[in-house]
């Protein structure tokens, strides 16, 4: 099991909407009083991922996501992608910084470049949407430096890039 990253998947009303708050399972049994030891509340439910079950436990969880969309809020999504162990899409938790998106995706692999990642947002501007990119000095934003370790919005992408001129030893 993943012990870095697990989620909360709580129903918040009657229409079945829910709120998704990550967590660290080793923090939350290692000390009690942890702010990942999360106050569980009744229909709670706990996803707690293997390296090969992300996509299959995230599911349900996207698609009540969207059907929450559809009904007129922001699709509460984040992707990352690069060189990090499980690139993909991902829930928006609750107050989710890069440093918890990267945790969420297993971590940066050998070949991830800490210097400089690439944080894209999507916004909407009059009638049309925009993006805007901006670096991210990732090893600060996993230090939890505070301006570069941001809070995530709605379809916001992170891009991992690869060290420059990196090339894998097979030997």
């Amino acid at each position: 099991a993943d012990l870095q990253y697990a989620l909360v998947v709580r129903e918040v009303n009657n229409a079945r909407n829910i709120e998704v708050f990550q967590f660290s399972l080793a923090k939350a049994l290692s000390n009690t009083n942890s702010a990942d030891n999360i106050l569980l509340q009744p229909r709670d439910e706990i996803l707690v991922f293997s390296n090969s079950e992300r996509e299959k436990l995230l599911s349900p969880v996207f698609e009540q996501l969207r059907l929450q969309s559809a009904a007129g809020e922001l699709l509460q999504i984040v992707e990352i992608d690069g060189e990090v162990k499980y690139p993909g899409i991902y829930p928006l938790a609750q107050n989710i910084t890069i440093k918890d998106l990267v945790t969420a995706a297993g971590g940066v692999k050998e070949s991830g470049y800490l210097a400089n990642a690439e944080l894209t947002r999507s916004y909407i501007e009059g009638i049309a949407a925009r993006k805007k990119s901006q670096p991210v000095a990732l090893a600060a934003a996993l230090e939890n430096d505070q301006n570069e370790n941001l809070l995530l919005q709605s379809k916001d992408r992170l891009n991992v890039h690869k060290i420059p001129s990196w090339s894998e030893n097979f030997t």
